[in-house]
């Protein structure tokens, strides 16, 4: 039988790759969260005949470039200001690559927002979530 662990074993800090795991994890149940509610939410308007299925997922793309593009900016400012005089380097992506992923991903959202006046969430979100484990295994 093994004692237990003792009190300072238990409280100390997470390692960095611990905390970096446990934030990737918070962060994909919050993302989970958020799909279900828009689940929801689309379930209901298709049951009273509402059909505005890019306008549905306009504010995910105003917070998606709200969050991606900050992060972009500060990224930018903290490598110019690092004294080296900016790091001149051209992203390793065109733009036009993520012109056709935004294209694709806004007419993916569409389909399946429209899917949810055609049949029941459930049967949407299986396939929703299918469709995630498809990409990854694409990628």
């Amino acid at each position: 039988m093994h004692a237990p662990p003792s009190r300072s074993r238990l409280c100390a800090p997470l390692s960095s790759d611990t905390a970096r795991l446990a934030r990737t994890l918070a962060l994909g149940q919050a993302i989970s969260l958020l799909v279900a509610i828009t689940g929801v939410c689309s379930s209901l308007l298709a049951a009273r005949g509402v059909s505005v299925p890019t306008s549905q997922s306009v504010i995910n793309y105003y917070l998606l470039a709200l969050c991606y593009g900050g992060y972009r900016l500060l990224r930018a400012r903290r490598d110019s200001g690092s004294g080296s005089g900016g790091s001149g380097v051209a992203p390793a992506t065109p733009w036009w690559a993520y012109a056709v992923l935004a294209l694709v991903d806004v007419e993916a959202n569409y389909l399946v927002v429209k899917a949810y006046a055609y049949t029941s969430m459930t049967s949407v979100m299986l396939i929703d979530c299918w469709s995630i484990v498809v990409a990854m295994a694409l990628r």
